[in-house]
């Protein structure tokens, strides 16, 4: 047996405490396979920044990333949360995207970073904090035509677009949204030109509609390529925004 395989047998025997020690001793040690592909990709991450991302409501017990394994049940703002989870992102990534990646955060308005990488995180979350409304349409919109104008320009040598959106609630505008998506697949030449992950942070029920809306077959049947996934925030604690982007590479 490997010793990754030992990992997680020992792992699945474990008291929980220690199987989380030995599943993020497993995830160091497994190969960066995963994310090396993403330089062929123009990751864009998107992060809501409305008011309700200052609730206390993200336990700071996690597996991934590169922090040390938290084991006290104190609560850290939604917001809090991102900034941890992007930090550890970019510096997962670096290795990959020489250039960084673009981050976007949102609220009644949006701004674009582009080029971030692990010295620029905390500028971004300093910068900026939780306050105003979740139009979400501009920002994921924008990133849409930034696309199709690098297509236009550089043809075959534009790379795909990968985006990974996170949001606490639902959207003024759902309706807008969908609309956004379902113009933007039939823009598309091929299936994965672009890619939209939607990952639910908190607890709110109405994250929790819009995921359920977007995964909704008749959105899929009005669209030209289904290039919408989502992840509830039951599943975003155990994966962290790391894990959350390697399982949308490997499903491409």
């Amino acid at each position: 047996m490997s010793v990754t395989a030992s990992l997680v047998v020992c792992a699945s025997m474990a008291t929980p405490t220690l199987a989380a020690a030995l599943t993020m001793i497993w995830q160091k040690s497994a190969p960066q396979d995963a994310l090396s592909s993403l330089s062929k990709y123009d990751l864009v991450v998107v992060i809501d920044k409305s008011k309700s991302m200052s609730i206390a409501d993200c336990n700071i017990n996690r597996v991934g990333g590169n922090d040390a394994i938290a084991i006290s049940d104190g609560l850290i703002s939604r917001w809090e949360w991102c900034r941890q989870q992007t930090r550890e992102l970019s510096e997962a990534t670096q290795g990959v995207l020489k250039d960084g990646f673009t981050l976007v955060v949102f609220s009644g308005r949006s701004i674009a970073y582009n080029n971030v990488g692990p010295g620029a995180i905390e500028t971004v979350f300093a910068e900026n904090g939780p306050q105003g409304p979740t139009h979400a349409t501009r920002p994921i919109n924008d990133q849409f035509e930034s696309y199709f104008a690098r297509r236009t320009n550089f043809g075959d040598k534009a790379k795909p677009l990968m985006i990974l959106m996170i949001t606490d609630g639902c959207p003024e505008d759902p309706p807008s949204l969908c609309s956004s998506i379902l113009n933007a697949t039939r823009r598309m030449n091929y299936k994965d030109e672009i890619t939209l992950t939607i990952l639910q942070i908190g607890h709110d029920h109405r994250a929790t509609k819009l995921l359920d809306r977007l995964n909704d077959p008749v959105m899929a049947a009005g669209a030209k390529f289904n290039i919408v996934t989502t992840k509830p925030f039951s599943e975003l604690q155990k994966t962290g925004l790391t894990g959350a982007l390697k399982d949308a590479i490997a499903a491409k």
